[in-house]
């Protein structure tokens, strides 16, 4: 792996429609348990494939390509 380079396996949600219902569900489990905003909590939330894309390219990686997808699981490769 070159430097500046990452690779990261994510579960990646079908659509839209997912990645809300998951957001939901979420902060539905943070209410039911009584958690705080200012508490954090780690809670994966999958998300679009674009989605993820565009907060990788956010963070200030230039190139993102899928290398993989297995089992509902995609390995991305991200360059800076």
């Amino acid at each position: 792996m070159l430097i500046g380079e990452k690779k990261k396996g994510d579960y990646i949600a079908c659509c839209k429609e997912e990645e809300a219902l998951l957001r939901k569900v979420y902060f539905e489990k943070r209410r039911s348990a009584g958690i705080p905003e200012e508490v954090f909590v780690h809670f994966d939330i999958p998300l679009t494939l674009g989605h993820e894309i565009e907060l990788l390219q956010e963070a200030g990686f230039l190139q993102v390509e899928v290398v993989d997808c297995i089992e509902g699981a995609t390995i991305l490769l991200a360059k800076k």
